[in-house]
């Protein structure tokens, strides 16, 4: 998977800032001209990867996103620290 710097990046960064999102946040701020189904698709590819990490919330309900390792060292040397 190559990431993109107008979007992977960014997203990554933001998980960064906020450590946990779910699909509907980042669907809006990072895919707001594609489909639900084109941001999730992006999302699992970025997980595969080993970029990003998903859980279930602790209500059970909602499908959250975490930055992993990789997804860390990806984005490390993009935002000040």
């Amino acid at each position: 998977v190559m990431l993109t710097a107008e979007r992977d990046i960014p997203l990554l960064g933001f998980l960064w800032v906020w450590k946990v999102a779910p699909s509907a946040v980042l669907a809006a701020r990072f895919f707001p001209k594609a489909s639900s189904d084109r941001a999730y698709n992006r999302l699992n590819k970025l997980e595969r990867a080993g970029f990003l990490g998903s859980a279930i919330d602790e209500s059970g309900q909602r499908h959250v996103w975490m930055l992993t390792k990789r997804g860390f060292a990806a984005v490390r040397y993009h935002f000040p620290t």
